[in-house]
């Protein structure tokens, strides 16, 4: 297909819209390891790594075996499968505050699941989440985002990052007709900037004496720690919401939390809430994650946090004037300045780096794989270097004033 049909088939010619990167985005068409390849049989390091979802990086083996027997063994069925309760046992058995696992098809449906659950736990309809972060493309979600979504505004409260007075606030005018606050631990659009402690303990805090339920959205942050980032904090959350990594590269989302907590999703409950979806807890997914996080242990996490360290190091002080970068284990982000936010230019830096080898994430995110060695990230840290300064070339000439 060419760039001209994929435009008339597919809106904008992607099929969703966080592909978009100024222009028409290259197609691969196969990967391995650390690397993809384009349609024009190309290879390039990935750095993208379908927005953090492959942390053990592409067609590894022990999930490409497991996709392949339950696709042999049936795709999906019309009654329950033994490995949903493996895998729920599996993630029970790495985020504390957790008993019992409500899966779902993504993170988005996750977060709809979690929303739902304590609004019939509450008999509340409002939802808080600091303003700018993604937690899916749902309308309540995608108002948190952005607010660009009037029909859910009246049930959406958002206040800025870390600000523990406006949370307060919130909390003043609206605290008793709060369902539900959601936070990501460490939101991208927000800033990749992490919730401090000062933020989450008054949140538990508040959540507490206003009978509000607390969730940790740790779609991406998962990766971070064996039991996810919420363990390196002082804080418990009520709910965990999960995607990306506990599907192994495949399609999946899961809902966490205690049985008094979850127990409106089961169907033999006063007053049982809808939790369900065709593909949910099918066998190839659930397959594929119970063997990625068979062998994503302590062991492998520390050592590709190590490399995002690495690459943190290598980035910091090297970026052009008014870059910065911002960086949590395997996880870094190359910030541009705001002013080059709107300029024809925004997408520049990504270009750059694709031309170099590389695929980023067009926020300027990078996610590392476990294929991956301290010679792939120190190249992947010259290429950013060299892609920010060419970058920042374009945007100085547009904003001279000869143009």
């Amino acid at each position: 297909m060419n760039s001209t049909e994929a435009a008339t088939y597919l809106p904008g010619g992607v099929g969703r819209s966080s592909y978009y990167v100024g222009s028409r985005p290259p197609r691969l068409v196969r990967a391995s390891g650390y690397q993809v390849q384009d349609e024009h049989g190309r290879w390039l390091v990935d750095a993208n790594n379908n927005f953090a979802v492959l942390a053990l990086g592409h067609s590894n083996e022990a999930v490409t075996s497991a996709v392949c027997d339950a696709a042999r063994d049936g795709a999906c069925f019309g009654l329950p499968n033994p490995w949903e309760e493996q895998l729920a046992e599996m993630l029970v058995a790495r985020v504390e505050h957790a008993e019992q696992v409500q899966f779902a098809n993504s993170g988005t449906e996750a977060v709809m699941t979690a929303v739902r659950l304590a609004r019939s736990l509450t008999g509340r309809e409002k939802v808080l989440g600091i303003a700018g972060s993604y937690h899916g493309s749902s309308d309540v979600a995608l108002a948190i985002k952005s607010g660009a979504d009037k029909a859910a505004q009246p049930d959406v409260v958002t206040v800025p990052l870390n600000d523990v007075s406006r949370l307060e606030t919130a909390f003043d005018e609206h605290g008793f007709d709060l369902a539900l606050v959601i936070l990501d631990l460490l939101p991208n659009y927000a800033g990749f900037q992490p919730v401090n402690d000062a933020f989450l303990e008054r949140a538990r805090q508040l959540c507490d004496e206003h009978g509000t339920l607390l969730a940790f959205d740790e779609v991406i942050s998962f990766r971070l720690s064996r039991d996810g980032l919420q363990s390196t904090k002082a804080v418990s959350p009520d709910i965990t919401v999960l995607g990306k990594l506990i599907g192994g590269g495949l399609p999946i989302g899961a809902v966490l939390g205690s049985e008094s907590v979850m127990r409106p999703t089961n169907p033999l409950s006063a007053a049982p809430i809808e939790a369900s979806g065709t593909f949910t807890g099918n066998p190839i997914s659930i397959r594929a994650g119970i063997a990625c996080l068979q062998q994503y242990d302590e062991a492998q996490i520390s050592r590709l946090n190590g490399l995002g360290q690495t690459l943190l190091v290598e980035l910091t002080g090297q970026l052009p004037p008014g870059w910065s970068v911002r960086g949590v284990g395997s996880l870094v982000r190359v910030i541009q300045p705001e002013r080059s936010a709107s300029l024809p230019t925004r997408h520049a830096f990504w270009w750059a780096a694709y031309q170099r080898g590389f695929v980023l994430m067009p926020s300027g995110l990078m996610a590392l794989s476990t294929p991956m060695n301290e010679e792939v990230v120190g190249r992947l840290a010259q290429a950013v270097l060299e892609s920010a300064e060419e970058a920042a070339s374009i945007s100085r000439e547009q904003e001279s004033p000869i143009h």
